[in-house]
């Protein structure tokens, strides 16, 4: 009697989640500490043989998460959280699985719906002005048929400053 072998395909790690591993590295290893300013992109990208839009799409799922703010002409800082829950909030980003995006999308759901409207109250012509460019960028890149998961990103995040109580 022949017994069944249960075998699961090989995961390869995207190269975003390897930036990200690598990012978390950096402040393991105490190379960047709370409140820092990452590295130029062009520099990351070259230190981690990648390229610079997996850099820009590795730090907007950060921003998404928290973990990096970047202000503009300033640069990217890491956020001024302990060691221990940025180790732990890094560690589940890269273990996210497809089971859980379901209900990721629908607690972002309500999430989102709070911050449009304070993002309609407290928003400053800056940013409509960012929020717009962003929309239209996703929309450009929809309309001919590509994958506009940085430009959705980058709306999101562009709505979540609007809604920001000081700015």
């Amino acid at each position: 009697m022949k017994t069944s072998i249960n075998l699961k395909p090989t995961e390869t790690e995207s190269l975003i989640n390897t930036t990200i591993r690598q990012i978390k590295d950096l402040i393991v290893s105490g190379q960047l500490k709370p409140g820092d300013r990452l590295p130029a992109e062009r520099t990351l990208a070259e230190r981690f043989r990648v390229g610079r839009g997996y850099i820009r799409e590795a730090i907007l799922k950060l921003e998404f998460y928290g973990l990096l703010k970047t202000s503009p002409q300033s640069g990217t800082y890491l956020v001024g959280y302990s060691l221990q829950i940025l180790d732990s909030i890094f560690t589940d980003i890269i273990n996210f699985n497809k089971d859980d995006f379901a209900s990721l999308i629908e607690g972002r759901y309500y999430i989102e719906i709070n911050a449009a409207k304070l993002a309609a109250v407290r928003r400053t012509d800056e940013d409509i002005a960012g929020i717009k460019n962003a929309m239209d960028m996703f929309e450009s890149k929809v309309t001919t048929g590509l994958t506009a998961i940085e430009e959705d990103m980058l709306f999101h995040i562009k709505i979540a400053k609007a809604a920001e109580l000081t700015k």
